[in-house]
C-alpha cells in the first residue's frame, strides 16, 4: 500500500447547524478554491465568504453534502505514482509512433 498524503485536522468536530470553520475545511480537503467552490454551489464569492466566517447560514443539507465529499476525498486520495504511469505510457507510446 502506498502513503497517504497528510489530512488537516478538522477545526472543529461536525455537528448542525453548519459552522463556517468545518466549511473551510471540508472546501480544503476537497481542494476547491472559493471561486470554484461558490461557482458549484452557484452562489457568489461574497456569500461564501460570509459563510466561511459564520456571517450567513449555511443550510444543513450543504453542510452535509460538504462533509461527505470531504469523507470522499480523504478515503480516495489521489493514486501514488500515477504521474509517473502516465509519463512511462507517454514515452511507450512516442516510441511506438517513431517506429512505426
Amino acid at each position: 500500500m502506498y502513503p497517504l498524503p497528510p489530512v488537516p485536522e478538522p477545526p472543529v468536530p461536525f455537528s448542525l447547524p453548519y459552522t463556517g470553520e468545518r466549511m473551510a475545511w471540508a472546501n480544503n480537503v476537497i481542494g476547491w478554491p472559493k471561486n470554484e467552490a461558490a461557482r458549484r454551489l452557484n452562489i457568489n464569492d461574497s456569500s461564501l465568504r460570509q459563510m466561511c466566517r459564520n456571517r450567513r447560514f449555511i443550510p444543513d443539507v450543504l453542510g452535509l453534502w460538504l462533509e461527505g465529499l470531504a469523507a470522499i476525498h480523504i478515503a480516495m486520495p489521489v493514486p501514488f505514482g500515477w504521474r509517473s504511469w502516465g509519463k512511462h505510457q507517454r514515452d511507450e507510446d512516442d516510441a511506438d509512433s517513431a517506429a512505426a
